[in-house]
């Protein structure tokens, strides 16, 4: 079935909160950092087997140049050696940066370049069955199976033969692979039954979804968990009836499938993933709009902040812990609004000093407003920027209170990051500023992947502050992917 990508990114992130998530990678994911294609590789096994260029089963491709050329099999491996230790500075994307930061600690690849590794220095990897026979050499937050082998980047220090370049290529390598390989094979098994699955960097013709579809149909009457992958869409017109047909082939065996159009919109969709997974914490951003604070560099003092932008707050505080219990704060307003939630916590016997977290950027000078002794004070960087990319790690959502210069550029920083933004219009400011220009597109506003109340956004730019006040806790809820 194909799904929406806000469906997606909320039921593969609920999968990921629950510890059962892995992750597939194929080749498509190397291409951006330079690898070449399955098509490219073995462009020169069509020459010398005097084939069309038209030829996408590679497997198949494999064991006729094995079977019919003079010393295939090593000329075969060197080749695709030579390839794949062509490519000069291999260096991760930015696609495998955001793979490295999911909560997901099983990895398996068809790959054979090093991308994931060097993308996961923690990361324990297998490249061989045998390496699975005996105990796990350390205790790693992170496993990488490269189910098919490796090869590793050239340089002066190492050199590949063909007869130690142990690689899965050849169609008689693919059909004996759970005799020739019995413990990667079971292992991946046991993964895909009690795991959920993300596909990613496949393309429908990609021989290694066989893999797949030979591994799920065996365990059709397991009961398989439900599995998604992102497909790319064929750029030759001939090929989309192919592929519709493959996505059908997907549906049955119990795989939705995400289209995209590029391998690079992977990226995209990767960082909306690592929003969705991160601390289930709301960020409240604000400053007051008739104080000059030099973007963010200059602290004030809490009777600086106007009467009404402080009853809001204290309004906000007061009821927030019934949404969330887990904010993080920078600056005075903010602060406020953590100090009442803690206030009401403490009263009711369910304080705890995590429940909030204040972020100040480094200074020379002694400790200023806010200072009181409640929550945790964490220190970050030397300047705006700094600080707000350490928090913007930890949450997931941010309100807007008020706001100057400073709270424009969290405003765009979220933005970029795909957090749920709430603007709280009445607070004027950044905030009302934010809220108008989301307003002017309100169709497109999405919080926690799906669409917004239209009588709660409205709210947010009403005077009524307990009224924009409880339509912030929805949203927030709605935000945070509580709802």
């Amino acid at each position: 079935m194909k799904l929406d990508v806000n469906e997606f990114i909320d039921d593969f992130g609920r999968c990921m909160e629950e510890g059962a998530a892995g992750l597939f990678v194929g080749a498509g994911l190397s291409i951006p950092a330079g690898y070449p294609s399955w098509q490219a590789i073995m462009k020169t096994c069509l020459s010398d087997l005097k084939l069309s260029k038209k030829f996408d089963d590679m497997p198949q491709l494999a064991q006729h140049y094995q079977d019919n050329i003079p010393g295939g099999r090593d000329r075969l491996t060197q080749l695709i050696v030579d390839k794949i230790q062509g490519v000069p500075n291999p260096t991760p994307t930015r696609s495998h940066e955001l793979l490295a930061q999911l909560p997901v600690n099983v990895l398996w690849t068809t790959n054979y370049d090093t991308l994931l590794e060097q993308s996961h220095p923690g990361a324990e990897f297998f490249t061989d069955d045998d390496q699975l026979a005996g105990p796990s050499p350390k205790a790693a937050e992170c496993r990488i199976y490269k189910m098919h082998g490796t090869i590793a980047p050239k340089s002066h220090h190492t050199t590949h033969r063909p007869e130690r370049a142990r690689i899965v290529i050849s169609k008689d390598d693919y059909e004996e692979y759970p005799t020739t390989h019995p413990r990667m094979w079971a292992l991946l098994h046991a993964h895909f039954l009690t795991r959920t699955f993300l596909l990613s960097g496949l393309s429908f013709t990609d021989p290694n979804l066989e893999h797949i579809f030979r591994l799920i149909r065996l365990m059709k009457s397991e009961g398989p968990r439900p599995h998604f992958a992102i497909l790319r869409k064929p750029t030759d017109r001939r090929d989309q009836r192919p592929h519709e047909l493959k996505l059908g082939e997907l549906e049955r065996v119990g795989i939705q499938t995400l289209e995209i159009a590029e391998y690079e919109d992977i990226e995209d969709i990767l960082r909306q993933l690592v929003s969705r997974s991160r601390p289930y914490r709301l960020f409240i951003s604000g400053s007051p709009i008739d104080v000059n604070t030099n973007g963010g560099s200059i602290s004030y003092e809490e009777d600086e902040i106007p009467t009404k932008l402080m009853s809001f707050a204290k309004c906000l505080g007061a009821q927030i812990h019934t949404t969330c219990d887990r904010i993080m704060a920078a600056g005075g307003v903010g602060a406020q609004v953590g100090y009442e939630m803690a206030r009401q916590l403490n009263f009711r016997g369910k304080y705890d000093p995590e429940c909030l977290i204040l972020v100040r950027r480094y200074r020379d000078e002694e400790v200023d407003y806010p200072n009181l002794r409640i929550g945790k004070l964490v220190f970050t960087g030397k300047d705006p920027n700094d600080l707000r990319q350490a928090a913007f790690k930890q949450v997931r959502a941010m309100v807007i209170l008020g706001g100057q210069r400073g709270s424009m550029s969290e405003y765009e920083q979220a933005l970029k990051l795909h957090l749920g933004i709430i603007p709280v219009g009445m607070t004027g400011g950044t905030a009302q500023q934010v809220w108008g220009m989301i307003e002017r597109n309100f169709d497109n506003y999405l919080l926690g992947g799906r669409k917004v109340n239209r009588q709660d956004f409205d709210l947010l730019n009403q005077p009524n502050e307990h009224a924009a006040a409880q339509a912030t806790l929805r949203l927030a809820q709605q935000a945070l992917y509580k709802i």
